[in-house]
């Protein structure tokens, strides 16, 4: 278990090492780096002028407002409640005096609720929503999703990814990717389809 204070200038030494010349931006991704709200502020008064982005399910509201302010992009990954595994116990790792951690969300309900919440923080900052979408769902359980960014953060753009098959992951036909997109423009969303580039690359 890592403990408070572990986000330590040599934190940016390894930053540095993986720069092949000018500073880069640095992006904070997972795992869910909302777990971790403390290190995420530590690390920013680390970084300099490197932009930081943040890439998150939007499981932990509490933990976005807190930290939304250190990022220049905020990157929310809404999932369907069925493609999230089962919380896991929090129990253990160190919290915040300043922050009461969060419940991981379980049912469905309660995602959505999460996902309102952080839409309401992104609303009106340079921010991104992206979608995964895999073979063997039906269009109408995105519904949802592009409903609440639709109500609670219009302008910020919507990125329908088509999951790469591999790893036991099936891509969605052109046909459905296809009413997708014509759903989410239906609602008025700034809407683009873009494949998973970083799994043709070999990252992740």
């Amino acid at each position: 278990m890592r403990e408070e204070g572990w986000a330590t200038p040599q934190a940016l030494t390894y930053i540095g090492a993986v720069e092949p010349r000018e500073p880069r931006p640095v992006s904070i991704t997972g795992g869910e780096p909302l777990l971790w709200p403390d290190f995420i502020l530590a690390l920013a008064t680390m970084v300099g002028e490197r932009p930081l982005h943040l890439e998150t399910a939007g499981a932990h509201p509490g933990a976005l407002a807190r930290v939304a302010d250190v990022f220049d992009h905020i990157s929310l990954d809404l999932k369907l409640p069925g493609d999230m595994g089962e919380p896991v116990p929090l129990d253990g790792l160190p919290e915040s005096p300043e922050h009461a951690r969060e419940n991981v969300p379980g049912e469905a309900s309660e995602w959505r609720e999460a996902r309102r919440a952080c839409l309401s923080v992104i609303a009106e900052r340079d921010a991104c929503a992206k979608v995964v979408v895999a073979a063997g769902h039906q269009v109408h359980d995105y519904a949802p999703l592009f409903e609440d960014l639709a109500n609670l953060a219009p302008e910020v753009p919507l990125y329908i990814q088509p999951a790469t098959p591999m790893g036991g992951a099936e891509a969605p036909s052109p046909e459905f990717l296809e009413d997708l997109l014509e759903d989410a423009r239906d609602l008025g969303l700034n809407v683009r389809v873009v494949p998973q580039v970083h799994r043709f690359m070999g990252i992740a």
